[in-house]
């Protein structure tokens, strides 16, 4: 009590002392106001004041109406750089975050005063100081992140669906992310958080292993709205895959008869209504990739995305959308990795995420069955897995490949030493002859179930 009375008392000086010297800028000395003739609010400081008089007009409109105002003056207290704060204003205020009014001002004075009302970083805030100092002043992260926040829709993905690190689980941030709902996270800043890897500690969240479930379609709903990138991959940024084939797939069919027929066209964003099949009455099929990319053959491609399609949702650029490779190009990675394609056999392609939905490193995987036959030389041979950029494990991608895989339907298996438990990682496909699968695996849930059924 001492110590609270002796705080009002010390804030209480220099408030009256005000009355008594004039030439002291009492708002400065008081740590408040910051107050413009014509605008209804208190701003954190002088120069975002100054600034916001670019928006006069939605401030007025904003502040005509209560609700309105009073999330524009949380918002505007808060001190710069301090996303979770803004939402935490906007989360106490759920129904207003979403109004015309307050949406218009945001916009506003984003595009207007981003650096002196909003910041310049803070989106990793959740992932530590260390690590939020390093993606905002790096290089090639400071610029993405800074644009970032001068976008709304962009800033909110990631303070709400990765604003506690300690509470994040695949269904939830994918969920977040994908929804048709005014957030859209940023390629360039997923692209650019590379560079702080060892200060953020990426890929290395596995809190959720088994506690978590994947989202049940609402009732009544018997299909979604699908989108996500088709590009090829290729050493750099991938052009749209046009012209590849895409069908989606059922559950545990091993031939494909597709639900939805869709074909890649130069946005490389294909859309399609996907109805529901039997995994809980979601979509938990795959993806049947197959033709040419802008008139050179690709190599054929089982898609399956790791988790059940069951509300309308978009993916994008950075990791989400499966990617097409030609023909020539996996023949490649198959010599870096000195192997010989058997084309009586299948490749699968595997990326592991951990809670937090992003890359994992330090994955070893196990793949069955294992034990396969060379049709050439009837010799019976084992399958290799290689793991891109590293030996033992996945690298900093998360990404490990399996070679001359027998066709039907495998078991893959993945282990972390932070989960002490056993299986980090399971999940059931299917490989098909002459064929890639790509496979995103996520970390196990608390049924233990893939999102793909099938039986080996």
């Amino acid at each position: 009590m001492r110590s609270a009375r002796r705080a009002r008392a010390t804030l209480a000086f220099p408030i009256l002392g005000c009355v008594l010297v004039a030439s002291v800028d009492c708002r400065q000395v008081a740590g408040i106001d910051n107050r413009t003739a014509d605008l209804p609010y208190t701003f954190h400081s002088d120069a975002c004041a100054a600034c916001a008089g670019a928006c006069s007009a939605s401030s007025k409109a904003c502040g005509a109406d209560s609700a309105c105002a009073a999330l524009a003056q949380c918002i505007l207290s808060l001190p710069i750089d301090d996303v979770a704060g803004r939402a935490a204003c906007e989360a106490a205020h759920p129904i207003t975050a979403h109004s015309d009014d307050y949406l218009t001002l945001d916009r506003c004075l984003r595009s207007t005063c981003a650096a002196t009302c909003y910041g310049s970083r803070g989106l990793f805030a959740g992932f530590g100081d260390t690590c939020d100092a390093c993606l905002a002043s790096s290089d090639v992260c400071g610029d993405p992140i800074a644009a970032c926040i001068a976008d709304g829709t962009c800033e909110r993905a990631y303070s709400t669906c990765m604003g506690d690190v300690s509470r994040m689980n695949p269904a939830g941030v994918q969920r977040c992310f994908y929804g048709f709902d005014g957030k859209q996270p940023s390629d360039a800043v997923e692209a650019c958080t590379f560079t702080c890897l060892a200060e953020c500690a990426f890929g290395t969240s596995w809190q959720c292993v088994g506690k978590y479930e994947w989202d049940r379609p609402a009732l009544g709903v018997d299909g979604a709205t699908f989108q996500f990138p088709i590009s090829e991959a290729t050493f750099a940024k991938g052009a749209p895959a046009v012209g590849v084939v895409v069908d989606a797939c059922g559950v545990a069919v091993d031939h494909c008869e597709p639900l939805v027929t869709n074909t890649v066209d130069a946005t490389g964003v294909p859309s399609a209504r996907i109805p529901f099949n039997n995994f809980a009455g979601g979509f938990g099929g795959y993806f049947r990739l197959s033709g040419s990319s802008r008139g050179t053959p690709i190599y054929p491609e089982l898609a399956f995305l790791g988790y059940p399609i069951v509300h309308d949702e978009r993916t994008f650029d950075f990791g989400a959308g499966p990617t097409v490779v030609l023909a020539p190009i996996m023949t490649a990675i198959a010599q870096m990795f000195s192997v010989d394609i058997d084309p009586s056999l299948g490749i699968v392609a595997m990326s592991f995420l951990d809670c937090s939905f992003r890359w994992a490193p330090g994955v070893s995987v196990a793949i069955s069955p294992q034990a396969v036959v060379n049709n050439a030389t009837n010799a019976t041979m084992s399958t290799k897995i290689a793991y891109f950029g590293a030996t033992d494990t996945t690298a900093r991608r998360g990404v490990a490949y399996a070679f001359n895989v027998r066709p039907g339907c495998v078991e893959l298996t993945a282990h972390v030493p932070a989960v002490k438990s056993g299986t980090s990682h399971r999940q059931r496909v299917l490989v098909h002859a002459g064929t890639a699968t790509l496979a995103v695996l996520s970390p196990r849930t608390a049924s233990d179930e893939s999102a793909f059924q099938c039986t080996p």
